[in-house]
């Protein structure tokens, strides 16, 4: 276990970099085995129901870190490109999971270029304009009030 308040404060910064980097290259390989997991379908065998649940079972994961990692891994099997941005600190996995739902888009390379870099609220400003919500109708109800 690290002694963190023994360190100097660039032996800190150091560290916590170097952290960084690495749980950035883990990432990176857990998408990468979680989307294998996920293409095999084995896990009914081993007595879960899905990938979601094996995660959330036996892995421990919350159900947001659940839907986010496999929403993720799903993503880089239709655009591989996106495991390359994980490990290099481009796009982080709140990103991912993101611009996930556009990844099948034809202009899914510059969405994924747009957001290199960027905050989810910055993602999400990008993504606003491709999915508009539709216009609502107006509603005028008559409401009728008994009196006795």
């Amino acid at each position: 276990m690290v002694n963190a308040s023994a360190m100097s404060d660039d032996e800190l910064l150091e560290r916590l970099q170097g952290y960084v980097r690495e749980e950035r290259e883990r990432l990176h390989e857990f998408l990468s085995c979680l989307l294998e997991v996920d293409r095999r379908r084995f896990l009914e065998r081993r007595g879960y129901s899905s990938t979601f649940d094996y995660c959330v079972r036996c892995l421990g994961l919350s159900e947001g870190e659940t839907f986010r990692r496999i929403q993720a891994a799903r993503a880089t099997d239709i655009r591989p490109q996106l495991l390359a941005a994980v490990a290099e600190g481009r796009l982080t996995l709140s990103a991912i999971s993101r611009i996930a739902p556009y990844v099948r888009r034809a202009d899914a390379p510059e969405i994924i270029a747009r957001a290199e870099g960027k905050s989810t609220r910055q993602i999400e400003e990008i993504l606003a304009p491709l999915n508009p919500e539709p216009p609502r109708r107006a509603l005028i109800r008559e409401v009728v009030v008994a009196t006795p």
